[in-house]
């Protein structure tokens, strides 16, 4: 098997402490079904698949508010940033970088 010509690629640190490594070979029309395996393992893995199936959206980037309006009836209080979202986009610049063979640091 035919290592990437990008041997310099480091692996991918993921949040629960696991590395992938890059896959061995660079994707190409002869081997797709072999790269696909590498990588869909990987991240099955790190527990990071769902972030390649097609339907996949992030959480909301805001938290609405419980009710509408206060009891007093002025405006509602501003939206609360969901902290879900920004590890969401964390772990998927994590897939990304490791798609793409570039180091990525948690």
């Amino acid at each position: 098997m035919a290592f990437a010509s990008s041997s310099s690629a480091a692996p991918v640190a993921t949040s629960l402490g696991i590395f992938l490594l890059p896959p061995s070979e660079k994707l190409t029309r002869s081997n797709h079904v072999l790269w696909k395996a590498q990588v869909t393992f990987a991240l099955r893995g790190a527990r990071l698949a769902e972030f390649i199936k097609p339907t996949v959206s992030p959480p909301e980037e805001f938290l609405s508010p419980k009710d509408g309006k206060k009891p007093d009836g002025k405006e509602e209080p501003p939206p609360v940033e969901n902290p879900e979202y920004a590890t969401w986009i964390a772990k998927d610049q994590m897939v990304l970088s490791y798609l793409l063979g570039r180091e990525i640091l948690s």
